[in-house]
């Protein structure tokens, strides 16, 4: 479990990296985390689409505040992809950035117009809800196979 959440630790300071204008100069985004790992000695019982049975989990909720912003090209939008160059000619949108679609984001801080950015692998997928002059604004983390998921929204902005 412990490396399950130092790979959260890395997922976070990979996706809140630094680009696009914010909105107000040295905002501090808070963020509400809820974490939720397959545990053997797990607190809660879920059942498990992947093998058809319940399983143990522990779920974990946390708060942290970032003041970095998204290096994302610009300007974005619908249908753009980008990273690897040999991931970007798949035709599947598998393994590069992919903007899918705009759309309103309702999360503690608010509702928000957001580009829905997706990275999507065999084994998991991260969804990020990003809205230009403010930030990320949610993002989900899904492994497919285990119970580890993953889920920050913006709580508030200072």
């Amino acid at each position: 479990m412990r490396i399950n959440r130092l790979l959260f630790i890395l997922f976070l300071t990979l996706a809140t990296s630094a680009g696009y204008a914010q909105s107000s100069e040295g905002a501090h985004l808070v963020y509400q985390d809820f974490l939720e790992v397959q545990d053997t000695e797990g607190e809660f019982e879920l059942e498990s689409e992947y093998i058809g049975e319940k399983v143990r989990v522990t779920r974990t909720r946390s708060k942290r505040i970032s003041t970095s912003y998204p290096d994302y090209p610009e300007p974005l939008k619908v249908g753009m992809k980008w990273g690897e160059v040999n991931d970007i000619k798949r035709n599947d949108n598998m393994y590069a950035y992919y903007v899918e679609v705009i759309e309103d984001v309702t999360v503690p801080a608010g509702t928000f117009r957001c580009f829905r950015i997706a990275y999507r692998t065999c084994p998991d997928d991260i969804v990020e809800w990003f809205c230009p002059g403010v930030g990320i604004v949610k993002i989900e983390y899904r492994h497919h196979g285990t119970i580890t998921n993953y889920t920050s929204e913006l709580a508030y902005i200072y």
